[in-house]
């Protein structure tokens, strides 16, 4: 198949690697230093000349270039504008998991700094308070008082830290439990097809301390339940994802692609903290060298809405993943510094370690950083503890000067 892939970060060059692997013609646009030596496409795309296309990122699908290209006669693996409002706006995913009853913290949606703050001072926190809009995976913040709170209000009604994304916010209330990252293959003439559950680590540096980020590290399967296909877990969080699923029908959203549902396991059960439109990144990273087979073959029934007959098949295998940023990420990140190039990935066998890029270029033909997130380190293990030192060895080898990552990545999962 001829498959373009739109975006330029790790969950990118995963995407474009494993369909490489399977002998598909991969074109990018924009990509990064880890997929300069394929072509690049116009995302305008004015023929039909692809056989697929994925879209990776939140933002081209919530701008409605599914649709554009869908207009177009081209599969698309990625939901349509209407659909992607899920990520959107959380005010708009809030009142749909009202409607469709998909458990969900307490919360209320404020457009009006005032009455946001009056809110804050009538009631008991903690707080968790997010933007509206689209903040690149930053726009949660822990309010543990009432001083804080209104401080990260401000910050975002009145001072515009996030521009128009943070014009609008949601107030929700402060949980506590293990998150778990669950990614559902969802078109409207199959059954949704779930891939391993993963776990994510969002907090910038050791021990969940410091800002929100995109994400430092993940690994998959997850064994909160001493086995990683557990009935018991499958059954705790499969109401959720059946009553977003039948959500999307009963409103009439023809959606094509991936359902990622960011969920807390608290005492009171499994709660949704939040939809993704996409693969989760670095979930990506963990999920798709896990597959065993042509991701591709899904991905292109998913985007024809034709049925896949039977569940993705996932290898035996774990695997872990150590993201490499920039000494300032996120709030101020460093383009240019020289990096190590740790050369193409290779095959997701034990013992491996895949390297996929994120935030790099190519500059007078050597690699340097493009800011934020650089590398995204993958080991392949028989276990956890096998792929977590894999994924260690490799990163301590290819980091630069003025990098750095986090060294807790599963470290209380044996």
């Amino acid at each position: 198949m001829r498959i373009g892939v739109i975006g330029s970060g790790g969950r990118e060059h995963t995407l474009a690697w494993a369909f490489e692997r399977f002998n598909h013609k991969v074109l990018v646009s924009p990509g990064n230093g880890g997929t300069s030596h394929l072509s690049q496409f116009d995302p305008e795309i004015q023929d039909n000349s692809f056989d697929l296309v994925v879209i990776g990122p939140e933002q081209p699908l919530a701008d409605g270039l599914a649709d554009t290209i869908r207009s177009k006669g081209i599969p698309v693996f990625g939901p349509n504008k209407n659909g992607a409002l899920l990520e959107g706006s959380k005010s708009f995913a809030r009142n749909f998991c009202k409607k469709h009853k998909v458990a969900s913290p307490e919360n209320i949606t404020f457009s009006d700094l005032n009455e946001a703050l009056q809110h804050v001072e009538k009631t008991n926190g903690p707080w968790f308070i997010k933007a509206d809009g689209l903040a690149g995976g930053k726009g949660a913040f822990p309010a543990e008082n009432k001083t804080i709170a209104k401080k990260i209000l401000i910050n975002l009604m009145e001072k515009s830290m996030l521009g128009k994304a943070g014009n609008t916010v949601v107030i929700e209330e402060w949980m506590i439990g293990p998150e778990l990252s669950v990614h559902v293959l969802v078109n409207g003439n199959s059954s949704p097809k779930i891939l391993h559950f993963s776990r994510d680590h969002k907090r910038r540096f050791n021990y969940d301390k410091g800002p929100n980020t995109g994400g430092m590290g993940a690994y998959a399967p997850v064994e909160d339940m001493n086995n990683p296909k557990s009935e018991l877990l499958l059954k705790l969080v499969h109401p959720l994802i059946k009553n977003s699923i039948n959500g999307l029908e009963r409103d009439g959203i023809d959606y094509r692609g991936v359902l990622y549902l960011g969920m807390m396991l608290t005492a009171n059960g499994p709660k949704l903290l939040e939809y993704n439109v996409r693969f989760g990144d670095p979930e990506t990273q963990v999920l798709i060298p896990l597959i065993d087979g042509d991701p591709a073959e899904h991905f292109l029934k998913i985007a024809k809405n034709e049925k896949i007959k039977h569940d993705i098949k996932s290898m035996d295998k774990t695997a872990l993943t150590v993201v490499l940023a920039d000494n300032g990420y996120p709030e101020k990140t460093t383009e240019n510094i020289t990096l190590i190039d740790p050369g193409l990935p290779g095959e997701p066998e034990p013992g491996n370690a895949l390297v996929f890029h994120a935030g790099t270029k190519k500059q007078n033909g050597k690699l340097v950083s493009n800011g934020g997130r650089i590398f995204n380190v993958t080991g392949i293990g028989k276990n956890l503890n096998e792929a977590k030192s894999i994924a260690y060895e490799k990163i301590n080898k290819i980091k630069a000067e003025g990098t750095s990552f986090r060294t807790d990545i599963a470290v209380n999962i044996k």
